[in-house]
């Protein structure tokens, strides 16, 4: 029986011409071009059909293409690595144009004289800058990156953009993006899940290498991970984060293990900070950030007198070495030529307070304090992260702090409390307790972003205290400068509240409460 002819696959196809076109005249380079055009695209077509080449065929490696670059696109049909010239498309290369007129994935020119350049464009001069995007990160975080790094890099030690390690760089890029879109109401950038993805690929491989050791930089790595989903109020990540931040630690020999570096040691305090504050947890690492407030300092011993008297805020050591710890902070940390003790003495304050505050707070046994008391501890809290360390108010870190505290405004008679209180005690003493519930209702509402709860927290604060709304401005910030004040930030903060309440904001809604 005959077999049917296959098709016959061309083994020995015509010999190719080489073709040079430099030397050629001008007149005849057209059509020099379309022959080598031709030839191009007959050995695509040959390679292509060819069955000897299918098993052996490798497709070119591309770099990685993230959000910014001219390639980078969502269709999986357009990223395949095959060869193939732009003239044999029939639809027109379009270049994508912003708004401005720039066009996307140009890589930015880096100014070569050193003079010129800014500390932190000395820092990211080695590395080039690939796309507008990435440059677009580095403007936010040189011009509007709202979070402080005082507390965790007050000793330069970590320059942010001078970093070798990629998925160090990732986690960076993605910090700073994750900030952008916290001011800009955005919930997950493209740049933020670009970087955050790319970071956890490379981590991925390091931990499942059998040669792999372990470094600073992956557990920095990891560390920032965890905060950043934290900050989001992503419990699951976080929390599985966390978990690998713990052996990895666990691995190094311990938390104590990185007393050589104190920024590693800054770090993983924050990180478990953080996770606490936001999930209502107790901390996992000891505090190993001393208090130079002891019972000595005088100003310490101001603070606990001047709560003897007091009968809705205990006079123990606890709460005036709350309050003075976070007068000296706010005094101390906008001062002028601050040697690198001092500000390793502030913060050091900062992370030892912190952690007082979250262990007693988060602690499974009842707390013996009063309704005010238990207000000002949480209020403190939220004031450290929100005016100390700038964590904006629209980040989820201190919803379950602000839950909380509008709990117990708004079931607890503070009004009923203070009228008692105006039999029993001077009227220095009520004063001071009034003046503390106006402070703790004022950082409340500089802190959260919810118009329910907000309009709680006023109406909670004028149950109290009924002419606080016709006080003027200048009264009112007089009342918190009394308990805790950070001139700059508590200033402003202060203006858009009072704006607010008398513009027809806070003080139109709260109208329509029943009170």
């Amino acid at each position: 029986m005959d077999e049917e002819p296959g098709e016959i696959f061309e083994t020995n196809p015509r010999s190719l011409q080489f073709i040079t076109i430099t030397d050629e005249p001008e007149s005849q380079k057209g059509e020099f071009a379309n022959t080598v055009r031709s030839h191009a695209r007959r050995s695509f077509v040959y390679r292509k059909r060819d069955p000897r080449l299918k098993q052996t065929r490798t497709q070119t490696p591309r770099p990685v293409q993230g959000p910014g670059s001219e390639d980078f696109t969502d269709d999986p049909r357009k990223r395949q690595g095959k060869f193939k010239l732009n003239t044999w498309s029939m639809t027109p290369r379009k270049k994508a144009v912003r708004g401005d007129g720039k066009k996307i994935g140009v890589p930015v020119p880096i100014i070569s004289n050193n003079e010129s350049l800014q500390p932190y464009e000395r820092a990211i001069r080695p590395t080039s800058i690939k796309n507008v995007a990435t440059k677009q990160l580095v403007d936010h975080f040189k011009t509007a990156f709202t979070r402080n790094i005082f507390a965790i890099n007050y000793d330069s030690s970590w320059n942010i953009f001078d970093v070798t390690d990629s998925a160090l760089l990732h986690v960076t890029c993605c910090m700073i993006a994750q900030n952008r879109d916290i001011l800009c109401g955005t919930e997950d950038s493209q740049n933020t899940l670009y970087h955050k993805g790319e970071m956890m690929k490379i981590m991925t491989l390091r931990l499942t290498e059998p040669s792999h050791r372990l470094s600073d930089a992956d557990v920095f790595s990891v560390a920032v991970l965890v905060i950043l989903e934290s900050i989001r109020g992503t419990f699951q990540a976080a929390t599985a984060h966390r978990v690998g931040l713990l052996r990895m630690v666990d691995m190094r020999g311990g938390y104590q293990s990185f007393e050589y570096s104190p920024l590693m040691l800054r770090l993983l305090a924050w990180t478990d900070i953080a996770y606490s504050i936001r999930f209502a947890t107790l901390p996992v690492f000891p505090c190993l950030f001393p208090n130079s407030i002891t019972a000595e300092d005088p100003l310490a011993s101001n603070a606990k007198s001047s709560l003897v008297t007091i009968p809705f805020l205990q006079p123990h050591r606890e709460t005036a070495l709350i309050l003075s710890t976070l007068r000296k902070i706010s005094l101390a940390i906008d001062l002028p030529n601050l040697t690198l003790d001092d500000k390793r003495i502030i913060v050091s304050d900062l992370y030892n307070i912190q952690h007082r505050l979250i262990s007693s707070l988060n602690s499974p046994s009842r707390m013996e304090i009063s309704d005010l008391d238990h207000a000002f501890r949480i209020a403190s809290l939220v004031y450290l992260n929100h005016f100390i360390r700038e964590q904006s108010n629209r980040a989820r870190l201190h919803d379950n702090l602000l839950s909380r505290l509008a709990g117990i405004l708004t079931s607890t008679r503070l009004d009923l409390e203070f009228s008692t209180a105006d039999s029993e005690f001077e009227v220095r003493d009520v004063q001071w307790m009034k003046d503390l519930l106006v402070w703790i209702v004022f950082v409340a509402l500089a802190a959260s972003r919810e118009d329910a709860m907000r309009v709680g927290f006023v109406v909670a604060l004028r149950r109290a205290e009924p002419g606080i709304l016709r006080l003027g401005l200048d009264e009112l910030k007089a009342r918190h400068k009394r308990v805790i004040w950070r001139d700059t930030k508590c200033s402003n903060a202060s203006d858009e509240i009072w704006n607010e309440i008398t513009q027809g904001g806070l003080g139109m809604r709260f109208g329509h409460v029943k009170i």
